[in-house]
């Protein structure tokens, strides 16, 4: 099965976790002369956010992915994100945006996951920006898995929704 077979097949797999989770999917957004294969999106009212709590998924695969790419893919979802952003209350007045920016591949090397699970995303006002590789090859998640002190009383439960949703399946 090559790359898009497999992403495709892995994107089915997890959905019904996703549509369970309240997320409404959107299949083959384009998006700045690219393709995002899936998108997920909720949003609800959280207190620990205090007010509603928009959360995008955007998925798509890499036969390759370095940190250049992995960068630049991140900046394109949270760009998407912003612009498709319409929830009611706005961000830092009640509302809140968490982009999940995931990147599907075969495998990466381990100095390109290490950094991943070390560095520190970007730094948004009420809005995180989290890149996720998931390793299809290794069925590995790989993510940021520090707790920086901006944000840091949503971390836990950051990681924990990444563990939930998308593993790949056995």
């Amino acid at each position: 099965m090559d790359l898009a077979e497999a992403a495709q097949a892995y994107m089915a797999a997890i959905a019904p976790r996703f549509q369970s989770a309240g997320y409404e999917l959107t299949a083959n957004i384009a998006h700045e002369g690219g393709m995002f294969a899936g998108v997920a999106r909720r949003e609800k009212g959280e207190l620990t956010r205090m007010g509603m709590a928009r959360n995008l998924f955007l998925l798509a695969s890499f036969p390759s992915i370095d940190q250049q790419v992995m960068r630049n893919y991140t900046a394109a979802c949270f760009r998407y994100a912003t612009k498709v952003d319409s929830g009611a209350m706005p961000r830092g007045l009640g509302g809140s945006l968490t982009v999940y920016s995931v990147g599907v591949t075969r495998s990466v090397d381990e100095a390109f996951a290490a950094g991943i699970r070390r560095t520190s995303p970007p730094r948004h006002v009420s809005a995180l920006e989290i890149p996720v590789i998931v390793e299809l090859e290794t069925r590995r998640l790989q993510y940021f898995e520090k707790t920086p002190l901006w944000g840091a009383a949503y971390w836990r439960g950051l990681r924990k929704t990444i563990q939930e949703l998308l593993p790949p399946p056995t």
